[in-house]
Parts: structure tokens; sequence; C-alpha cells
């Protein structure tokens, strides 16, 4: 698999995962450069569950959200309220009428929480 995953890659790769039984050998990539990691099944499957809700993420750091605000906008001005919740990680948006330069300010602090909570997860994995 190459490229970004996405939520078809993880559906598939748990699927895979169940029809195993055995230790996987894996290599990952964080700051410290590449790691071989052994994962039985089940710490693997958790490890996916992880990244699986990582992805809405992806424009993400740990100073924060890159073209965040303007991916959002631009997708309220093509009237798209899937692709400007995805973009938000905003589900529970309803309306375009909501999605205002000042909500998604104000929207900022709670996102860069879930994302370091997700991130700190995924750490019990990798580092």
């Amino acid at each position: 698999m190459s490229g970004c995953a996405n939520v078809e890659h993880i559906h598939t790769l748990k699927s895979l995962l169940n029809e195993k039984e055995s230790i996987i050998s894996v290599k990952m990539k964080n700051v410290n450069g590449l790691k071989d990691l052994e994962f039985d099944i089940d710490t693997l499957t958790e490890l996916l569950t992880v990244i699986e809700k990582l992805i809405p993420f992806h424009l993400i750091s740990t100073k924060g959200p890159m073209h965040y605000i303007n991916n959002v906008m631009y997708h309220k001005e093509s009237n798209n309220l899937k692709a400007c919740q995805s973009c938000a990680i905003w589900p529970e948006l309803t309306s375009l009428d909501d999605v205002t330069y000042e909500n998604l300010v104000n929207r900022i602090p709670s996102v860069m929480t879930e994302f370091r909570h997700l991130m700190n997860q995924l750490e019990m994995f990798v580092y």
C-alpha cells in the first residue's frame, strides 16, 4: 500500500488480520527514523483503529492545522456541507450558515485537543 491511508485501506487491513493468527512485523516511521515493530493481531487491530481515527487530521501537526479555515471556506463556497464537515472535523455540522471564520477559529482548540489525544494513543504503539 502506498500513498495516504484511507478508511478503506484500514478496513481491508483489519479484515486481513482477522484471517491470521500470528505476530505481524511492520516497519513504521517516526521522528526518530524507521523502526521495525512486531505486533500481535489484537494490538495491531487496536493500532489500526487509532490510525483510522487520525485520517481526518491529515493536515494537522502538533503546531496546529494547516490551511484549516481556507479549506473549509472553499467548500462552503461550493455549497458542499459534507466536505465542510470533513475538513472542519465537525461531523455534527448541519448548516453551511454555521461555517463562519469566527466559528472555525473557536473550533481549533477542541480539534487540537482531540488530535493530541489520538497522537498520545498512537505514541503507545510506535515510540
